[in-house]
Parts: C-alpha cells; structure tokens; sequence
C-alpha cells in the first residue's frame, strides 16, 4: 500500500484549490518515471476540496527539472464514496473514471516547479464525494532523475507498474 500523495493545484470555475504541502520529494507520485509503465491513484477528500465545481486543469510540483519523454499519458478523474483505499486491490474500475487528459510524444517535467496540465476534458467535481485522480503513462525509457513534491497521507494512494 502506497503513502505517498502528490500536492496538486485543481482550477476549477470557482478558484484555485492546492492541496498538501508537498515537504517531501520522490519519483513515484504522479506519472512515476522510475518505470516505462505506470498507474498512479491518489483519493483527495472532499474536505480537502472544499467546493464542487468545473475543475479545468491540475498542476504537478516537480522538485527537480528533468525532460521525461512519455509516449503516451493520460489522466482521469472519478468520484469515490470512500477517502482511503481498504487494500492493495482496492483500485478504482476504469469504467468509474472519466478521461480528462489525453497526450502522445510529450515531454513532462523539463522545469522544476509547479506544471500545469489543461484538461481536454473538463471535469465536474460534485462537492460531495471525494475525488480520485489517475496518472497513466507508458514511456520508451525509465529515470529516477525527474522528483515530486508530496504530501504522505495514510491509504490514499496505490501505483503498479512494468518495464
């Protein structure tokens, strides 16, 4: 079971919203380049949101500046009527997720700081239920080079990956 929690910046119609404080640094919150293949869930609770709206972009705080080139990464967001994952299975069915962002051949990371990712596919977040935020990549490459800021919450996050 994972325990590591990425900070994010979520702009939505109404404001600005970050959430963790991001003191702590690793490759594997977000797209995990550490491994060609990746998924990374992460729960964010709705107390941690505080307000439902249109949520248009989400924004990774990389602590190192490393140019990462992914094939493919995509992003989802769903909402989940729990704020922890009970086990190491407890994975959010796909068909819960919407795809939110979509991008082929892209290179991440290549600035330290905070990087925002527009999504293609706005998402409205009810407010209620908390929200759950998926990082898929697949890349030709590995590196431990490019880091994360996060945020260590007990049972909010899981990740699988492959070589």
């Amino acid at each position: 079971m994972a325990f590591k929690r990425v900070p994010q910046k979520f702009t939505a119609t109404v404001n600005e919203v970050t959430i963790g404080t991001g003191t702590s640094t690793s490759y594997t919150p977000g797209f995990y380049p550490y491994y060609k293949n990746t998924w990374f869930e992460a729960i964010y609770s709705a107390d941690e949101i505080g307000q439902p709206g249109l949520i248009t972009s989400l924004s990774l705080n990389y602590s190192t500046s490393y140019a990462y080139t992914c094939s493919d990464i995509r992003i989802y967001m769903g909402h989940r009527s729990t704020s922890t994952h009970a086990n190491s299975t407890d994975w959010t069915p796909l068909a819960d997720l919407t795809l939110v962002y979509e991008g082929a051949n892209m290179t991440i990371g290549a600035q330290s700081g905070w990087n925002q990712y527009e999504l293609t596919n706005p998402f409205f977040y009810d407010g209620t239920d908390n929200l759950v935020v998926v990082f898929a990549k697949k890349a030709p490459n590995w590196s431990s080079s490019l880091t994360v800021y996060y945020t260590s919450m007990a049972n909010t996050c899981l990740y699988r990956n492959s070589d």
